[in-house]
């Protein structure tokens, strides 16, 4: 039997086999998943690697099932779509590689397009994220953005992998958030900004964003630009609570700006409440020496030994989930 190729454009064609039986030409490897989202309109429900996110109306009628590498193709589309993680999934796309090597991920929404919906988690684990790009606004959300009326709202899962950009705004969840919720989200992994800021979860956030129960663990690094374990740079009446980050936060050699921090690189307008940060991965303060000075902060320190104890986990749930 003949195999199946095609160059990119038009429609599929046979190529012959040799001797062997290998076919002498065949489909070129993806590189990322806007290539499998070009490929594949539907996959089958029964495709385990293939079921990713579900876009549901606000009944939770299911409009359509939707793999990873559609999301990537279509994510300007989704808007103010709401969206269901049907369950957890790998991220590596290996089966379209043809190799170990993790397909790329491109951001769900971009800044002209931000997200604007809501992206359910249900408790699921994405693992593998691989972001390596020259742009900015990089992490598995690009730019989620609400409106006055109704905030985005991103929340309810884990994810871990590595982001990486040649440019700013880079964030393992998202790269830049405006008047929206985050919760109940916990980054494992690294983050890294060759050319400005970056945060543990998102390198920007203002305009009321609220994040909540979110951690991360791993590494940033920026370029000098606003860096820190949680957010790099955040404003406008922002806040983040129930928060920890264990991990170093670095820059580049000779940068002399001071917007590094341990929680937060830099802090206006901002609120910080019951939030911690292990001080044996980095020896900086919970938030940098820049910003307006119009931030408050209830943040501690704590040992390894406190993390491994479950005393910072105590302290991150609410009286009632401790039985009194």
């Amino acid at each position: 039997m003949d195999a199946w190729t095609w160059d990119g454009s038009g429609y599929p064609s046979l190529v012959g086999r040799d001797a062997s039986g290998a076919a002498d030409g065949h489909m070129a490897a993806a590189t990322d998943w806007v290539d499998v989202g070009r490929w594949v309109d539907n996959f089958e429900p029964e495709d385990a690697s293939g079921i990713a996110l579900k876009p549901v109306t606000a009944d939770g009628a299911i409009q359509g099932s939707t793999a990873e590498g559609q999301v990537v193709q279509d994510n300007r589309t989704y808007g103010s779509s709401r969206v269901e993680l049907a369950e957890g999934f790998s991220l590596a796309g290996n089966r379209y590689t043809g190799s170990d090597e993790k397909l790329n991920w491109f951001p769900i929404g971009v800044s002209s397009r931000p997200f604007s919906g809501i992206f359910e988690g249900n408790g699921n684990r994405l693992t593998d994220l691989r972001v390596d790009s020259v742009r900015n606004c990089q992490g598995l959300f690009g730019t989620v953005a609400g409106t006055l009326e109704k905030k985005a709202v991103v929340r309810g899962f884990e994810l871990s992998g590595s982001v990486r950009s040649a440019s700013s705004s880079v964030g393992g969840v998202a790269g830049q958030v405006y008047l929206a919720e985050i919760g109940d989200v916990a980054f494992t992994g690294d983050v890294t900004s060759l050319g400005g800021g970056a945060g543990g979860i998102a390198w920007f956030v203002s305009h009321e964003t609220a994040l909540e129960n979110v951690a991360f663990v791993g590494d940033v690094h920026g370029e000098g630009d606003q860096v820190g374990g949680i957010v790099g740079l955040s404003t406008t009446d922002s806040s983040i609570k129930n928060a920890y980050a264990a991990g170093s936060v670095t820059v580049s050699s000779g940068s002399a700006r001071p917007d590094r921090g341990a929680l937060v690189g830099e802090a206006s307008g901002t609120s910080l409440t019951n939030c911690y940060w292990d001080s044996s991965k980095t020896g900086l303060a919970a938030i940098g020496e820049s910003g307006d000075g119009n931030a408050s902060a209830d943040v501690s320190a704590k040992s390894a030994d406190q993390f491994a104890t479950g005393e910072v986990a105590w302290l991150l749930n609410p009286p009632d989930a401790h039985g009194d």
